[in-house]
C-alpha cells in the first residue's frame, strides 16, 4: 500500500483544506516530515490510517476528537486518500460525526460519520463507514492494530519493547501475535487439575458419608454387625460393610415379599366384602324406584285425558286455514298491480324528461346553424379575391427554377473541370513511378534465377542424414536400455547376496536366543504363587495405612476448624466495632450537604437561562450582520434599476426611429407599383398626385424586430430589477423588525435574570436613543452595545460556573455517603448475623473434635502398634508405611518374575516361528540368485551385439560427412550459413573399433571393462549425432532458402507483368483524360462567354483562357445567379402565405356547408323523435288510467296490513295445532316408558334372591376389621421398601465411587503435571510457561530480522540475543534479552547500553518486528512506512549508519517518511514535508509545504 494523495479538511490542527501530494516525493525513497512542535507531524499518518479505518493510529485519541477547534463553522472535517495497492488505485474517503450549523435556520445539527471505497474497476463504490473498514482490511490483508505496527515506528515504543522484562513483552507480544489463547488454555488447565483434586477428596468422603446412612431396624445377627460397624464409622472396613449390607438387602427383599403376599389376601377379601354391600345398595334402590314409578304412572292418567281433548280441538279450529290461505293469495295478486302501476308512472316520467331534452337539443343546434351560415358567408367572400394567386406562382417557380438550374449546370461544369485535371497531374506522377519499378523488378528476376540454380537437389541428402541420425539414436537408446537392465540385475544380484548372508545370520541368533529363554524360564517356575502371597500381604498393609492416614487427616482437620472457628469469631467482633464507629462519622458528614440537590437545580435553571441569552446574542450578532448585507445588496439593486431604465428609455427612442424608416420604405415600394386610373391597394384611389417617396437608407424588417425583441428585453429586465429592489426593501424591514425583536428578548430576560443590576446600558429604549443618534452607524454602534452585553454574560457564567463546580462536589460526596450509609447499614446487618453464624460453628466443630478423639484412640488399640510408637503419631504413620512398603517391595520383586516368565515364553515361541520363516526365505533367496546370473549371461551378449551394428552406421556416417564437406564450395554457403548459425565441426569423428573389444565374463575386470566401452560407445554415438543434426540443419536452412528465393522469383514475375499492365493502362487512361479535360474547358468556356460576352473577345479559344481566368470567372457569375435566385424566393413566400390561406379557405368551406346540412337533419330527426315520444307518452297515460280504475280506491299500504293480520292469524293456529299435538306425544311417551320400567324393576327384584335380607352392619364390620389389618402390613411395607431402597442406592454408589476412585486418582496425578508444564511450575526448571514458549518463537524470528540491520548501524559491533537461561529460577523467564558486544566479545544487559547506542537497538527491533508482523500477516505489500523516532541522541557516525539502514528499507519499491527535527537529516534528505504553525485573524492553523 502506498499513499498518492492525502486530503486534510478541518481535522486535527489542519483548520482549512490541505492536500499532500505524495507523487511529488517520488516513488522510492527516504523523505522528511518536519516542523513545528505540535503542528500536526504525526496527524498525517493519523489521517491515513483514519481513512481507511475510521480509527486514528493510537488508542488516545477517538473519533469524535478529530474535528479540528480552529476551523470554521461552515467548513467540513474529512480526510480523502488516493492510494495504489498491487498497481490499482483506490481512493477512500470518511468523515466523523461532528456538529455543523443547519443548513436551514438557527441551531446546529449533527453530522453522520460517512465513509466511502472507490475501486479502479467498474464496481460499485462500497459506503457506510463499518463495511468499508471490513472492505480495507480485506484488500491490504492488515486489520488497524497490524497497519499501525507495519507501517509506523511511534515515538518510544520500542524503547519500552527493547528494555522490558519477560511478563512486559509477553504482554506486548500478546496484543500483536493474538497468543491470549495460550494464556486461556494455561488457566483451563490449572483449574481443571484443581477441580480434579477437588472430586478425588470429595469421593473419599462421600463414600464414608453414603455408608453411614445405611438404615438396619432388624433384629437380625446381620443387622446388629451392621450396628456395631456404623458406632465404628466404618474407619478402615468399607468392604465389610457392603457385604453386610448386601446380606441386609437380601433379608429385607424376602420379609417384603411374604408382607406382599399377606396384604394380597386381605384385599381380595375386602372386595368380596364391598361387592356385597353394593348389591344390598343396589336392591334397596330398586325397591325406592319401583314404588316411584308406580305414583307416578297413576298420577299421570288424567293428564294424557287432557291433553288429548286440547289437541282434538286444535284441530278443528286449523280447519279455517285453507279459507286463510286463500284470501292471502287474492291480495298478493292486487299487490301486483299497484307495482305495475308504478312501473308505468316512473316510465311516463322518463318519457316526459326525454321530450325537454330534445327540445333543449333542437334549439341549440338551431342556434349553430345561424352562426355557421353567416361565418361560411364571410370566407366565400375571402376565397373569390384571392382566386388568381396561383398564376402568379407560376411564373415566380419557373424563373426561380431556371436560375437555379443556371447555377447548378455552372457549378457543375466547373467541378467537372477541375477534377479531370487533378486526375490528370496524378496519371502522370503514376506513370514515372511505375517505369522505375518495372526496371528495378527486371534486375531482381535475373539474380534470383541464378542462386536457384546453385542450390538445387539438396533434398535427397537431407533424406540420408535423417535416416543416419535416427538408426544411430535408436542404436543408442538400444545400448542405454540393455546397460540400464543389466546394471539392475547386478543390484539386484548383490542385494540377494547380501539378504541370505544376513537371513543366516538371524537364523543363528535365533538359536542362541531360544536356548537361553529355557534356562531361564526353569529358574522361575515358582514366580505366579509367590505373586499371589504378596498381593494379599500388601493388600492388609495398605488398607491399615489408609485408614490411619484417613484418621489422622480428619483429626488434624477439626483441630485447625476449631483453631480457624475460633480466630474468625474474634476477627467478626472486630469488624462490627470499627463498623459502628463509621457509621456514626458518615451521618454527621451527610448533615453537612444534604441541601446540595436544592442548590445544584438553581443553579442549573440559572445556567440554561444564561446559556440562551447567550445563543441569542449570537444570533444576533448574524441578524445585524445580515441587516448591513441587505442594505448593501438593496443599494445596489436601486443603482442597477435605475441604469437598465436609462438603458430602456435609450432603446425606445431607437427602436421608434427605425421602425418609422421601415414603414417610409414600404410605402416607397407600394409607390412604385402604383397606376394611374388603378386602385391603391392601401387607400383604394385610382389618383395618386403625390405618391410616398422611398428612404435612401432603409431599414429590413429583420433589424426592426431586433430593435423590438431589444426593447422588450430591456423592458423585463427593469420590471425585474425593481421585482428584486422591492423584495430587497421588505427583507431588509423585516430584518430590521427581526433585529429589534430580538434585541427586546435579551435586554428583557436580562432585567429578570439580574434585578439588583439597574444599568442605563440594560434598558432597551436608552439603547434604541443611543444607537438612533449614530444616523449611518446603527448596525456598529448596536453590534457596540451588544459586545458590552455579552461580556457581562461571561461574567455572569464565570459566577455560575464556580458555583455550580462546588455544589458538584457536594452532590458527589452527598452521593457517596447515601451510598456509605446504605452500605454500612447492610454490611452491619451481615456482620451480626456473621457472628451468630461463627459461635454457632465453633460449638459444633469443638463437638465433632471430642467425637474424633474417641474414635481415634480406638483405631490405634485395633491397628496393633509396637508400644514404642503408640504415642508418637508421625512415628506410627512412618512403621505402616515401612510396613507397607516391604510388602510392595516384594509383591514388586514377584511381579517383575511372573511378567518375566511370561515374557520368556512367549520369546520362545516367537523364536521358534522365526527360524521357520527364515528357513522358507533363504530358500527363495537363492532360486532368485540363481535367476539373476542367468539374465546377466543373456545381456552380455546384447550388449556385443548392439556395439558391433553401432560401428557399422558410423563408418556410413563419415563417408556421409565427406559428401557434406563438398558443400561448402558453393558460393552462397557463407550467406545461408550466417543466416541460420550453423557450421559444421572440423574435429575429427571416426569410430575407433578398438574400444569395442569386450573382456571375456571369467577375467577379473569384465565388468568395468564393459562399463568403458559403453561409455565410449556412448559418446562417440552422441558426437556423431551431433553432427548429423548440423548437417541436417544445415540442409534444411538451404532449402528453406531455396524455396524463400523460388517464391520470390515467381512474386518478383507476377509484379513485373502486373507492373508493365499497369503502365499501359496508365498511358492509355492519360490520353482519354486530356481529351476529356479539353472538351469540359471547352463547354466552360462557351457557358461563361453565354454570360459575359467580353471572356469571348479576350480570348478567341477555350485552350487559350488560363485556368486561374477560368475558376475567378465560373465564381463571379455563381454569387450573381445566386443573388437573382434569392430575390424570386422571397417573392415565393409572400405568395405561399396567399396559397396557403387560400387552401384552408377550400377546405374549410365545404366542411361548413357539409355542418349545416347535417344540423339540418339533425333538427329534422329530433322532430320525429318528438313526435314518437308524444305517442308514448298517451300510451301510457291510458294504461296508468285503467290501472286506477281496477285497484279503486283503497291504498296499498292497506293491502299490505290485510295480507299480514291474515298471515299472522294463519300461523297462530298452525303454531297452536303443533304444540298441542307435541305435549300430547310427550304425555304418551312418558306413560310407555314407566310402564317398561315397573316391568325391568320387578324382574330384577325377583332374581336378586337371599341378598335383599342380609345385614349391612354385620357386612361392614368385617370390613373394617380387614382394612384395619391391611393398614398395619402396609406401613410395615412401606418402612421395609424405604429401607430397602436407600440401602441398595447407598451399595450401588459406593460400590461405582470404589471402583472410579483409583481411576480419578491417576488421573489427577497426570492432570497436574501437565498443568505444572504448561504453567511453568515445575520444580527445579526454568518458569516458562506455554505461551511464553509460543512468543519465544516469534522472538526469535524477530532478533534475526533485527540483527541484520543492528550489525549495519553498529559498524558489526552488536548482535541482539534472547536469554536461555534466567538467573533467578523463581521469577518468569524466557523473553529476557541481552546484548552481544563482539569487539571484546562479552554478553551484557540491553539496559548497559548508551542512549544512542538503544536507539539503533530500538530501531532495529521496531523494524524487525515490523518485517515479522508483515509476514505473519501473509501475502501483503507495504510500499510505505513512517519513522517516528529521535535521531537526537546519535553521533554522526551512528547518525550514518541509522541512514544506510533507513536507506535499505527504501529498496524494492518502498517509500519512508522519517519524523524528525535533527538538523543534519534536514541537510541528508532532500525530499521534505515541512509542516509549520500559523496565527491568522482567523486563528491558528497548520500549512504544509512539500519541497
Amino acid at each position: 500500500m502506498k499513499p498518492v494523495k492525502l486530503i486534510l479538511s478541518a481535522f486535527g490542527p489542519y483548520a482549512g483544506n490541505t492536500e499532500i501530494d505524495f507523487a511529488r516525493l517520488g516513488g522510492q525513497g527516504l523523505y522528511l516530515i518536519t516542523g513545528d512542535t505540535g503542528a500536526g507531524k504525526t496527524t498525517i499518518f493519523d489521517a491515513i490510517t483514519y481513512a481507511l479505518y475510521g480509527e486514528a493510529s493510537g488508542d488516545v485519541r477517538k473519533a469524535d476528537m478529530f474535528r479540528s477547534k480552529y476551523a470554521k463553522e461552515d467548513v467540513p472535517t474529512f480526510v480523502a486518500l488516493t492510494f495504489d495497492y498491487r498497481g490499482k488505485r483506490y481512493q477512500v474517503k470518511r468523515n466523523p460525526e461532528y456538529q455543523r450549523p443547519k443548513g436551514r435556520g438557527t441551531g446546529y445539527t449533527t453530522q453522520k460519520a460517512e465513509a466511502e471505497l472507490v475501486y479502479p474497476d467498474d464496481r460499485a463504490p462500497t459506503t457506510k463507514s463499518k463495511e468499508v473498514t471490513k472492505a480495507v482490511t480485506d484488500l491490504i490483508g492488515l486489520d488497524r492494530r497490524q497497519f499501525t505496527q507495519i507501517a509506523m515506528i511511534a515515538q518510544g515504543d520500542f524503547q519500552k519493547l527493547l528494555l522490558a522484562g519477560t511478563e512486559e513483552r509477553g504482554n506486548i507480544f500478546r496484543q500483536i501475535f493474538k497468543t491470549g489463547m495460550y494464556q486461556t488454555i494455561q488457566g483451563k488447565l490449572k483449574d481443571a487439575a484443581k477441580a480434579q483434586w477437588q472430586e478425588y477428596g470429595e469421593l473419599k468422603r462421600s463414600i464414608n458419608q453414603y455408608m453411614e446412612g445405611i438404615v438396619c431396624n432388624q433384629d437380625t445377627p446381620t443387622a446388629e454387625k451392621m450396628r456395631q460397624l456404623s458406632r465404628e464409622k466404618f474407619e478402615g472396613r468399607v468392604g465389610e460393610g457392603l457385604e453386610l449390607l448386601q446380606q441386609l438387602c437380601d433379608e429385607d427383599e424376602a420379609a417384603l415379599r411374604e408382607l406382599e403376599q399377606q396384604r394380597d389376601a386381605l384385599e381380595k377379601k375386602i372386595e368380596e366384602e364391598n361387592q356385597l354391600i353394593g348389591n344390598i345398595h343396589k336392591i334397596r334402590q330398586q325397591q325406592e324406584e319401583l314404588s316411584e314409578n308406580q305414583r307416578m304412572l297413576e298420577a299421570l292418567e288424567p293428564q294424557l285425558q287432557q291433553e288429548e281433548a286440547h289437541y282434538q280441538e286444535a284441530e278443528q279450529n286449523a280447519a279455517v286455514c285453507a279459507q286463510i290461505a286463500e284470501d292471502i293469495k287474492q291480495q298478493q295478486k292486487n299487490l301486483t298491480l299497484f307495482d305495475q302501476l308504478q312501473q308505468h308512472q316512473q316510465e311516463l316520467a322518463a318519457v316526459q324528461q326525454a321530450i325537454a331534452q330534445e327540445n333543449k337539443q333542437k334549439q341549440m343546434f338551431a342556434e349553430q346553424k345561424v352562426s355557421l351560415e353567416t361565418l361560411l358567408k364571410t370566407e366565400t367572400e375571402e376565397l373569390e379575391k384571392l382566386a388568381s394567386i396561383g398564376e402568379e406562382r407560376a411564373h415566380l417557380e419557373n424563373g426561380r427554377k431556371e436560375k437555379q438550374q443556371q447555377i447548378n449546370n455552372l457549378k457543375q461544369q466547373r467541378t467537372d473541370w477541375e477534377q479531370e485535371l487533378e486526375r490528370q497531374r496524378q496519371t502522370e506522377e503514376s506513370i514515372a513511378k511505375e517505369q522505375e519499378t518495372t526496371a528495378l523488378l527486371t534486375d531482381q528476376t535475373t539474380q534470383l534465377k541464378e542462386k536457384i540454380t546453385q542450390l538445387a537437389d539438396r533434398e535427397t541428402m537431407l533424406a540420408t542424414t535423417k535416416d543416419l541420425q535416427g538408426k544411430l539414436a535408436e542404436q543408442e537408446r538400444f545400448l542405454q536400455q540393455a546397460q540400464a537392465e543389466r546394471e539392475e540385475n547386478q543390484k539386484q544380484l548383490q542385494q540377494l547376496t547380501n539378504t541370505i548372508h544376513k537371513l543366516n545370520e538371524q537364523k543363528n541368533e535365533l538359536s542362541e536366543k531360544e536356548t537361553q529363554c529355557k534356562e531361564e524360564l526353569e529358574r522361575l517356575k515358582n514366580a505366579g504363587e509367590l505373586e499371589i502371597q504378596w498381593q494379599h500381604k500388601t493388600k492388609a498393609a495398605q488398607d491399615q495405612l489408609d485408614t490411619f492416614q484417613k484418621q489422622k487427616e480428619r483429626l488434624h482437620t477439626l483441630q485447625q476448624q476449631a483453631a480457624e472457628q475460633e480466630k474468625a469469631y474474634q476477627k467478626t467482633q472486630e469488624q462490627a466495632n470499627a463498623q459502628r464507629r463509621q457509621q456514626t462519622l458518615w451521618r454527621s458528614e451527610w448533615e453537612a450537604v444534604k441541601e446540595s440537590d436544592t442548590r445544584s437545580l438553581q443553579l442549573a435553571q440559572a445556567q440554561k437561562e444564561l446559556v440562551e441569552q447567550m445563543q441569542d446574542c449570537k444570533i444576533l450578532f448574524e441578524e445585524i450582520k445580515g441587516w448591513e448585507k441587505l442594505e448593501k445588496d438593496l443599494h445596489k439593486a436601486q443603482e442597477d434599476y435605475q441604469k437598465a431604465a436609462e438603458q430602456k428609455e435609450q432603446i425606445g427612442i431607437e427602436y421608434r426611429e427605425t421602425e418609422q424608416r421601415f414603414l417610409d420604405a414600404q410605402a416607397g415600394m407600394l409607390a412604385r407599383t402604383l397606376v394611374e386610373g388603378k386602385l391603391c391597394p392601401v387607400c383604394g384611389s385610382i389618383h395618386h398626385p403625390t405618391p410616398a417617396q422611398m428612404p435612401k437608407a432603409a431599414p429590413e424588417k429583420k433589424e426592426v424586430e431586433q430593435r423590438k425583441a431589444q426593447l422588450t428585453e430591456a423592458e423585463k429586465n427593469v420590471e425585474r430589477l425593481s421585482v428584486t429592489a422591492g423584495h430587497l426593501d421588505s427583507r431588509l424591514t423585516e430584518q430590521k423588525q427581526n433585529v429589534w425583536k430580538l434585541a427586546e428578548r435579551i435586554w428583557h430576560d436580562t432585567a429578570e435574570v439580574d434585578n439588583e443590576k439597574k444599568e442605563e446600558n440594560n434598558s432597551l429604549d436608552s439603547i434604541k436613543v443611543f444607537v438612533e443618534k449614530a444616523g449611518e452607524s446603527v448596525t456598529a454602534n448596536l453590534q457596540e452595545q451588544l459586545a458590552i452585553k455579552e461580556h457581562q454574560l461571561k461574567e455572569q457564567e464565570q459566577e455560575i460556573l464556580l458555583a455550580v463546580k462546588n455544589t458538584k462536589k457536594e452532590q458527589k460526596r452527598k452521593t457517596e455517603l447515601d451510598q456509605l450509609i446504605k452500605d454500612g447499614e447492610a454490611i452491619q446487618a451481615d456482620i451480626d448475623v456473621l457472628l451468630q453464624q461463627e459461635n454457632k460453628a465453633f460449638a459444633a466443630v469443638q463437638g465433632k473434635l471430642d467425637e474424633m478423639q474417641k474414635q481415634w484412640e480406638q483405631m490405634l488399640s485395633e491397628l496393633q502398634l509396637p508400644n514404642a510408637v503408640m504415642e508418637d503419631m508421625e512415628a506410627a504413620a512412618d512403621y505402616l508405611c515401612e510396613k507397607r512398603n516391604e510388602c510392595k517391595s516384594q509383591l514388586k520383586q514377584a511381579e517383575a518374575e511372573k511378567k518375566r516368565q511370561t515374557q520368556l515364553l512367549m520369546e520362545a515361541e516367537q523364536a521358534e516361528g522365526q527360524k521357520q520363516q527364515l528357513q522358507e526365505q533363504i530358500s527363495v533367496q537363492i532360486s532368485q540368485q540363481a535367476e539373476r546370473i542367468g539374465q546377466n549371461k543373456t545381456l552380455f551378449k546384447q550388449i556385443s551385439n548392439e556395439l558391433e551394428k553401432a560401428s557399422k552406421l558410423c563408418s556410413k556416417a563419415d563417408v556421409h560427412f565427406t559428401q557434406g564437406k563438398n558443400l561448402e564450395s558453393c558460393s552462397l554457403y557463407t550467406e545461408i550459413m550466417d543466416a541460420a548459425d550453423i557450421h559444421l565441426g572440423t574435429e575429427n569423428s571416426t569410430f575407433d573399433d578398438s574400444l569395442l573389444v569386450v573382456p571375456t565374463e571369467d577375467s577379473n575386470n569384465s565388468e568395468e571393462s564393459i562399463q568403458q566401452v559403453l561409455r565410449s560407445a556412448f559418446s562417440i554415438l552422441q558426437n556423431y549425432q551431433e553432427q548429423l543434426q548440423k548437417l541436417a540443419d544445415m540442409l534444411e536452412k538451404t532449402i528453406a532458402y531455396r524455396k524463400k528465393l523460388e517464391n520470390k522469383q515467381v512474386q518478383t514475375e507476377e509484379a513485373f507483368e502486373a507492373s508493365k499492365e499497369t503502365l499501359a493502362k496508365l498511358e492509355k487512361a492519360l490520353e482519354g483524360i486530356k481529351s476529356l479535360r479539353q472538351k469540359q474547358q471547352k463547354q466552360l468556356f462557351d457557358i461563361l462567354c453565354a454570360q459575359q460576352p467580353q471572356l469571348e473577345e479576350s480570348y478567341l479559344q477555350a485552350d487559350k483562357v488560363p485556368e486561374e481566368v477560368l475558376r475567378n470567372t465560373a465564381q463571379y457569375l455563381v454569387l450573381q445567379l445566386e443573388e437573382q435566385h434569392n430575390m424570386l424566393s422571397d417573392k415565393l413566400e409572400q405568395n405561399d402565405r396567399q396559397q396557403l390561406r387560400k387552401q384552408q379557405l377550400q377546405q374549410q368551406i365545404p366542411k361548413k356547408e357539409s355542418k349545416v346540412k347535417t344540423i339540418s337533419q339533425d333538427i329534422q330527426n329530433i322532430d320525429i323523435l318528438l313526435a314518437e315520444q308524444s305517442v308514448k307518452c298517451n300510451e301510457k297515460s291510458n294504461k296508468i288510467d285503467d290501472l286506477q280504475k281496477q285497484l279503486g280506491s283503497e291504498p296499498k299500504e292497506a293491502v299490505e296490513n290485510h295480507i299480514a293480520a291474515l298471515q299472522q292469524q294463519k300461523q297462530s293456529l298452525e303454531k297452536a295445532l303443533q304444540t298441542a299435538k307435541e305435549q300430547y306425544e310427550n304425555v304418551k311417551t312418558n306413560k310407555a316408558r314407566l310402564t317398561a320400567s315397573i316391568e325391568t324393576l320387578r324382574r330384577q327384584l325377583d332374581t336378586a334372591g337371599g341378598a335383599a335380607n342380609t345385614q349391612e352392619e354385620v357386612v361392614i364390620a368385617r370390613r373394617t376389621k380387614w382394612q384395619q389389618d391391611k393398614k398395619e402390613l402396609g406401613n410395615q411395607r412401606d418402612l421395609k421398601k424405604a429401607a430397602l431402597s436407600v440401602n441398595q442406592d447407598i451399595y450401588s454408589k459406593v460400590t461405582a465411587k470404589q471402583e472410579n476412585i483409583l481411576a480419578v486418582e491417576k488421573k489427577c496425578i497426570w492432570m497436574r503435571a501437565l498443568s505444572d508444564t504448561a504453567n511453568g511450575m515445575l520444580s527445579g526448571k526454568q518458569k516458562v510457561e506455554l505461551e511464553t514458549y509460543i512468543q519465544m518463537t516469534y522472538f526469535d524470528r524477530i532478533l534475526r530480522r533485527a540483527n541484520l540491520r543492528l550489525l549495519t548501524m553498529s559498524s558489526g559491533q552488536y548482535e541482539l540475543k534472547r536469554e536461555v537461561d534466567s538467573e533467578n529460577r523463581r521469577e518468569k523467564a524466557g523473553l529476557e534479552l541481552s546484548v552481544i558486544d563482539h569487539y571484546n566479545a562479552t554478553e551484557r544487559s540491553v539496559k548497559t547500553l548508551s542512549g544512542g547506542e538503544s536507539f539503533e537497538a530500538s530501531l532495529s527491533l521496531a523494524l524487525g518486528l515490523s518485517d515479522e508482523i508483515q509476514s505473519y500477516a501473509g501475502g501483503i505489500q507495504m510500499d510505505s512506512m513512517f519513522v517516528d523516532e529521535g535521531f537526537g541522541s546519535l553521533d554522526e557516525e551512528a547518525l550514518h549508519q541509522a541512514m544506510k539502514a533507513l536507506i535499505r528499507l527504501t529498496e524494492g519499491n518502498r517509500l519512508v517518511g522519517v519524523i524528525s527535527h535533527v538538523s543534519e537529516l534536514k541537510e541528508q534528505i532532500e525530499r521534505k514535508i515541512i509542516v509549520t504553525k500559523c496565527r491568522s485573524k482567523d486563528g491558528v492553523s497548520s500549512h504544509i509545504e512539500i519541497e
